[in-house]
């Protein structure tokens, strides 16, 4: 089972793109059981360039709580589109309307202009969250799964544990959600458990980016991932700087190959390898490849005696840290897989060179 987890990887780096920096090590530990939630959340990011937004802000702050028919009249521009554009002002927190249709601009709000820069904003939005409970942390997997995929694997109602687990997502602190994999992007929105009748104006409420989110709009399946990490790192001022990224897809069926590997978003630093080995072990060694000592770096391989075709090179472009010189002129592998002492689910990346 574990040579066949190893033969993944090494197809996955035959097409692997998308990360600058040189190949360190791959982690694939056994597949994870963890609950995915494909709900509404406030996502943080650059909006789309929208010169009317800064026109229309900016005629609100003129006029002076004016209504959509007034703006449209001061810009000439038809009402129904100015009050589309109110709608996606009010959205990301640029506009705000009273009980009598009349618009203003809040004092926090973001300002929106005409040129090519606009302000970061928070919008909602419908994010897929992956939740792994054995180490109750967040996984950075695709932000969206494929419909296709969700249905395969089928959705369930949000309650019991799965919901309770999604109450703790909502309730850590900013600081805590870092070190748990919460993206400082990305903001969990409250459950609303309140019972939506008609008339009730349910609906009114959930237009508010902020609103809290209904219980039936939460998608959530539990499932077995197959995970596969990644790591690269690039010398920058003066330091080499170590990024993971995590390739993940729902476990196949013995009947079937299963969908691709899908990246997630990568991630500084050693904790997400650190937390799919299992969250007590360190990775403080891996230093050592990076050593000025030419010998120290083969402290981290299993069969040192085995190594000496092995260099390591921190200064050329290849593209990993470890090279192998090539033996057989016939060999079409590219790539080799070496067992290191740092953990069993782990291996250094070597690039045979050619």
């Amino acid at each position: 089972m574990q040579h066949e987890r190893w033969k993944i990887v090494t197809r996955l780096l035959e097409q692997v793109k998308g990360t600058t920096g040189r190949l360190v090590m791959a982690v694939a530990p056994r597949p994870l059981e963890v609950v995915l939630y494909e709900t509404p959340v406030l996502a943080k990011g650059q909006p789309p360039h929208n010169p009317l937004r800064g026109f229309v802000q900016e005629a609100v702050s003129l006029l002076e709580q004016p209504t959509a028919a007034e703006i449209a009249a001061l810009l000439h521009l038809p009402t129904a589109v100015v009050e589309l554009v109110l709608g996606n002002l009010r959205q990301m927190g640029g506009a705000e309307s009273g009980m009598a249709g009349r618009w203003s601009v809040p004092q926090s709000a973001p300002q929106f202009g005409t040129g090519g820069s606009e302000p970061m904003i928070w919008r909602r939005t419908r994010r897929l969250l992956c939740y792994w409970p054995q180490r109750q942390v967040l996984l950075p997997v695709l932000p969206r799964m494929r419909l296709r995929d969700l249905v395969e694997l089928g959705v369930h109602k949000l309650q019991g544990e799965v919901a309770d687990w999604y109450d703790q997502i909502a309730s850590w602190p900013d600081a805590e959600g870092l070190k748990r994999g919460r993206p400082d992007t990305v903001r969990i929105l409250p459950l609303d458990v309140a019972e939506t009748t008609p008339g009730s104006g349910h609906s009114a409420t959930c237009a508010a980016p902020d609103a809290p989110v209904p219980v039936d709009e939460v998608l959530v399946t539990k499932c077995r991932l197959d995970v596969i990490a990644l790591m690269w790192a690039s010398f920058r001022s003066g330091v080499w700087e170590v990024v993971s990224r995590l390739w993940s897809r729902p476990t196949p069926s013995d009947e079937s190959e299963g969908i691709s590997f899908a990246p997630g978003e990568p991630l500084l630093g050693l904790s997400l390898p650190e937390q799919l080995l299992g969250g007590k072990l360190t990775l403080d060694d891996l230093g050592k490849l990076f050593s000025p000592d030419q010998q120290a770096w083969r402290m981290l391989l299993c069969n040192r005696d085995r190594t000496s075709p092995l260099h390591r090179d921190l200064d050329g472009n290849s593209r990993a840290l470890i090279i192998a010189q090539q033996t057989d002129a016939a060999s079409s592998r590219r790539w080799k897989l070496l067992p290191t002492s740092l953990a069993r689910d782990a291996r250094l990346i070597c690039w045979t060179g050619i």
